[in-house]
C-alpha cells in the first residue's frame, strides 16, 4: 500500500515509481595474514526502467585490530547518472566520495573489567561536509544490565556541535530507558517502560520485552536464579522466567547459574537443550531440590563405616530420591528437612538395611557436616 501511496505526487498526478532493471555486484573479500585485518572491494551497479536512470558505488575498506584496538578506513566512491532531455543530449552525472574512519579502544581496566570502550568516527564528503563524533560507553553492574554511553559530536558546513547521554536497564522483569540529546536546533528528553506477560498454566511470568522466539524457564522454588549468558534474567519468587531471544531451529543451551541458588536449592541438572520453531514459545524445565544440603557420614551399630555404594533414600521427600554412599560411609544430600529419618540398605539381608534419625541446626546455611549412626 505505502508504494502505491509514493506514487501520488498530487491530487492531478500520477507519476509512476522508479522499477530497477538490472542489478550487478560484485564483493571481494580477503583476510591479511591472519594478523593484518581484512581487506574488501565491492562494486554495484544498477539501472532502472523508463527513467534511463543509473547508479554506480565502487567502494574499499580496511578493519583491523591490534591489542584490542580495532580501526577501520572506508572509501566509497558514488556515480548518478540520467538521460538529458531538451536541447543538449547527453547524461547528466551527479559523483560523490565518502571518506570514513573509525577507531575503538578498550577501557575495561579503569571500570572494573565492565566492557568499556571509547570510539572515535570521522566522515568527510567530496564536497566538503565533515562530521567528527567521539562516544563513551559501556556496561555495569554484576550482569552488565546496565548500558550507558556518552556522546559528543560535530559537523562542519552549519551542523554546528551535537551531544547526547542514554541509559538502559534491563531488569528481570522489564527494561528502562532514559536519554538526553541536543542540537543547535533542539532538544530532546526520552524515557520508556517496557516488558513481556507470559501466561502458563502455574500463572502469570513478567519477563524482558518478549522476542519472536521464546522459552520459559521452570525451576520451581528456585527464586533469583540467574541465566548465564542472558543479561538480568532471573528467576521469579516461583522459580519461572522468561528468556525472551532464542534462534530457531538450533539447539540453545539455558543454563541455570548455580552460583546464584540459595543454600537451601539444589538442581539434578543445570543445563537444558530445546530447539524450538521459529515463533515458538518452549519450555525447559529443571528438577529442583529445596532443603539442607548435608554432606554426612554414616556408621553403622559396631562403629564401622557403611559400605561403599549403600542407597540412601528419603523416605518423606515428595518425589523419593535416592543417593549414593562413597568412600568412608560419606553421602551428600540435598532437599533435606530440619528432622526426619533416612533408610540405609546394601543388601537384601536383614542386616544389611538400618535407619538414621538426624536433626539440622536451624541457622545453619551452606553444605553441612554430620555424623550419624544407622539402627
Amino acid at each position: 500500500m505505502q508504494d502505491v501511496l509514493n506514487t501520488w505526487r498530487d491530487g492531478r498526478r500520477y507519476v509512476m515509481p522508479e522499477r530497477r532493471r538490472n542489478r550487478a555486484e560484485l564483493t571481494v573479500s580477503q583476510n591479511l595474514f591472519q594478523i593484518l585485518g581484512n581487506l574488501a572491494l565491492s562494486a554495484i551497479v544498477e539501472d532502472y526502467w523508463d527513467t534511463n536512470k543509473r547508479t554506480e558505488s565502487y567502494s574499499a575498506s580496511y578493519n583491523g585490530s591490534y591489542k584490542g584496538i580495532s580501526f577501520g578506513l572506508s572509501y566509497s566512491y558514488n556515480i548518478h547518472s540520467a538521460e538529458r532531455y531538451g536541447q543538449r543530449s547527453g547524461r547528466i552525472y551527479d559523483r560523490d566520495g565518502l571518506f570514513a574512519l573509525t577507531m575503538s579502544i578498550p577501557l575495561e581496566k579503569l571500570f572494573g573489567g565492565h566492557p568499556t570502550y571509547v570510539s572515535y568516527m570521522m566522515n568527510t564528503s567530496k564536497q566538503g561536509n565533515t562530521t567528527n563524533n567521539l562516544s563513551l560507553g559501556g556496561t555495569l553492574l554484576a550482569d552488565n544490565n546496565l548500558s550507558w554511553s556518552v556522546m559528543q559530536g560535530y559537523g562542519s558546513q552549519g551542523q554546528g556541535s551535537n551531544s547526547g547521554i542514554n541509559a538502559d536497564w534491563r531488569a528481570s522483569y522489564a527494561e528502562t530507558l532514559v536519554g538526553y540529546a541536543r542540537d543547535r536546533y533542539s532538544e530532546r528528553v526520552n524515557y520508556g517502560l517496557q516488558g513481556g506477560i507470559v501466561a502458563h498454566r502455574n500463572g502469570l511470568t513478567f519477563s524482558q520485552p518478549l522476542g519472536e522466539t521464546m522459552a520459559l524457564i521452570a525451576a520451581p522454588g528456585a527464586q533469583n536464579v540467574a541465566v548465564l549468558g542472558q543479561s538480568g534474567v532471573k528467576t521469579d519468587r516461583f522459580g519461572y522466567t522468561v528468556v525472551p531471544y532464542l534462534s530457531p531451529y538450533r539447539k540453545n543451551d539455558l543454563t541455570l547459574n548455580t552460583e546464584t541458588l540459595a543454600d537451601d536449592a539444589e538442581l539434578a541438572l543445570a543445563t537444558q537443550t530445546v530447539i524450538p520453531t521459529r515463533g515458538a514459545l518452549v519450555k525447559a524445565s529443571y528438577e529442583t531440590s529445596l532443603g539442607k544440603r548435608v554432606l554426612m557420614t554414616l556408621r553403622k551399630r559396631n562403629g564401622a563405616s557403611v559400605p561403599f555404594g549403600a542407597t540412601v533414600i528419603v523416605p518423606a521427600s515428595p518425589t523419593p530420591k535416592s543417593f549414593i554412599v562413597g568412600d568412608g560411609g560419606q553421602v551428600y544430600l540435598t532437599g533435606l528437612k530440619d528432622a526426619g529419618q533416612l533408610e540405609v540398605s546394601w543388601s537384601h539381608d536383614p542386616d544389611g538395611r538400618c535407619r538414621v534419625s538426624y536433626s539440622l541446626t536451624q541457622s545453619a546455611s551452606g553444605i553441612i557436616n554430620l555424623n550419624a549412626q544407622c539402627l
